[in-house]
């Protein structure tokens, strides 16, 4: 069952894909609801068993290929006792551009089971995203504009608006293929979280139309509970597997004025992981 932790890691940021407004297109040269300094910590478990741990950061801006971008960050480990069975280190790294409607170059790197220096370089130009890992290099393939990588739709996503029945869709690539995801926003409600109560969107993720995109088992749901504010922060994330279910769980927050995260750090209700 260890193996499903990979998999709901990556389910999540194809989540974030599959619910980004389309209004997204709108946002360009507008102020974003995340800064630099911006951490978020999920605790992962399955079922009762704590199972590892993902960091996502909002790093300084950067550049590629002369061109400014935003730079952002997921580490992603399994506990070391969860090691002995399915060995987790992934390190991803976005690089999106100031306006935040494309992706330009997302690199991958994992220390597990395999060892992986994946790279993929989108070209706007020629509508193209190429795939490399280590010296080996695929031939590009074809891409949509806009068109994100699995990690930087999720804070993409965080640009749109969210609102109960309606049915979202965006296109994401990793290099090796291209496709449109899909979700729907169910309900809003109130739920216990490790932060606090939180007023948020329960959104399903509709994984039939992309079982080609990433491994998943047989019936698999996804579910994601967005806060229902400007900043749209995912407090939650379920995954049901053949045994039991997944649930990463936010329990820190930082370099935010997410009034939360302040509230948060007033109570000590929150530890961090550092």
């Amino acid at each position: 069952m260890i193996i499903y932790l990979r998999i709901l890691i990556f389910c999540f940021f194809l989540l974030m894909l599959s619910t980004l407004d389309p209004s997204i297109a709108e946002c360009a040269g507008r102020s974003v609801p995340f800064q630099i300094g911006e951490k978020m910590v999920f605790k992962v478990r399955w079922t009762f068993i704590p199972a590892g741990e993902a960091v996502l950061e909002v790093l300084p801006h950067d550049s590629v290929g002369g061109f400014p971008v935003r730079h952002l960050r997921l580490t992603a480990f399994t506990y070391p006792a969860v090691d002995v069975f399915y060995k987790v280190r992934d390190h991803m790294d976005s690089y999106v551009d100031m306006d935040m409607t494309r992706s330009l170059s997302y690199t991958r790197t994992t220390l597990g089971k395999k060892h992986r220096e994946e790279k993929v370089v989108f070209d706007t130009d020629s509508a193209t995203a190429r795939y490399s890992n280590f010296d080996e290099e695929r031939a590009p393939i074809d891409i949509e504009p806009g068109t994100f990588d699995p990690f930087a739709v999720f804070y993409a996503f965080r640009l749109g608006g969210l609102r109960e029945g309606v049915t979202l869709s965006h296109p994401v690539a990793d290099g090796k293929r291209s496709i449109v995801g899909r979700a729907d926003v169910v309900r809003r409600e109130t739920v216990n979280t490790a932060m606090g109560e939180m007023d948020v969107f329960l959104v399903k993720l509709t994984m039939d139309e992309i079982s080609g995109a990433f491994e998943k088992p047989e019936g698999a749901g996804m579910q994601i509970w967005v806060t229902a504010d400007d900043y749209r922060i995912p407090v939650r994330v379920k995954s049901k597997v053949p045994v039991g279910s997944f649930v990463a769980e936010l329990v820190d927050i930082s370099g935010t004025d997410w009034p939360p995260a302040a509230a948060a750090k007033g109570s000590s209700r929150v530890s961090s992981t550092e």
